[in-house]
């Protein structure tokens, strides 16, 4: 039980991470694009 909540944290922390990695990709390439 305790190695299956675990692996769901470690799931979830990895999709919010992938999220916010995206977002900041997202906003660097607008922020640029709208520079030049």
């Amino acid at each position: 039980m305790e190695t299956g909540v675990q692996w769901k944290f470690y799931v979830e922390t990895r999709r919010l991470r992938d999220i916010f990695m995206k977002g900041i990709i997202f906003r660097l390439v607008v922020s640029v694009g709208s520079n030049s």
